[in-house]
């Protein structure tokens, strides 16, 4: 489970103010997860949300996961908040 930063003390009113902003500017769009051979085990893309899931076909076993993130904005950091792993 990957939780991200949607903002929201300061969401986007953009169905009642046409707000110049169409997009959260730090939460992750893009989602890459590798694990500890540089294999890519999990992707998210086009994310807008809060909480996404990423789910296995099969266990993946590993001593760490490696997880790359991007967002549409360049002068904002993309957040990750909170990542939950289960056996």
């Amino acid at each position: 489970d990957l939780f991200f930063d949607t903002d929201f003390d300061n969401p986007l009113e953009t169905v009642l103010l046409h707000n110049p902003e169409t997009k959260m500017a730090l939460c992750a769009n893009e989602v890459k997860v590798y694990n500890c051979n540089n294999v890519l085990v999990g992707t998210i893309s086009g994310n807008y949300l809060s909480h996404r899931t990423i789910y296995f076909t099969s266990p993946v076993i590993v001593t760490e996961l490696k997880i790359h993130i991007t967002n549409t904005n360049p002068t904002a950091p993309a957040s990750l908040m909170e990542i939950r792993c289960y056996a």
